[in-house]
């Protein structure tokens, strides 16, 4: 899906950047 939680805490984001986008949207959406 293509929601898009409002608030993401920063440890997520950063480890959203260690990770390769198709693995940033499985944490993210899935």
């Amino acid at each position: 899906g293509d929601r898009v939680p409002e608030i993401i805490p920063d440890e997520r984001w950063i480890e959203l950047l260690k990770l390769p986008s198709t693995e940033s949207r499985k944490k993210l959406y899935g």
